[in-house]
């Protein structure tokens, strides 16, 4: 886990009370980093306990933040995400528009909002995700 992959409005979940927090603020400090979420500084350091962790990508997720669910493809604006599973394993292509951006077989939701806001300057709605 490294700083660089997460933003201030990234969403993750506690591994103690399990509820979803966005992030606040990000630190880095002199043995890893801190990001606060709803008020609470959680501090990351190699080998040791950090209570929050990325939340998998789900459909059930991509709906409550705001994708249009049309089959197998949530759409957010231009951005669109398909959905199929091989083997027991959920599996994501990423569309703009008509390019196809990639495959995924795992991703988190702040990867998702990172990869959202770097193509097309849009935040997802996080006032539904539970």
């Amino acid at each position: 886990m490294e700083a660089k992959n997460f933003r201030i409005g990234n969403l993750l979940r506690s591994k103690e009370w399990g509820g979803i927090g966005q992030i606040e603020g990000i630190e880095i400090t002199k043995d890893g980093f801190e990001i606060k979420v709803k008020g609470y500084v959680h501090k990351w350091e190699r080998g040791k306990y950090f209570d929050l962790r990325p939340i998998e990508l789900t459909g059930k997720i991509l709906e409550q933040l705001g994708f249009e669910k049309n089959e197998a493809l949530y759409e957010f604006g231009d951005f669109a995400i398909k959905e199929w599973t091989v083997g027991r394993q959920e599996q994501w292509q990423v569309f703009l528009g008509d390019s196809h951006l990639g495959q995924f077989n795992d991703m988190a939701i702040h990867e998702l909002q990172n990869l959202i806001f770097a193509l097309t300057g849009k935040e997802i709605s996080i006032e539904n995700v539970k």
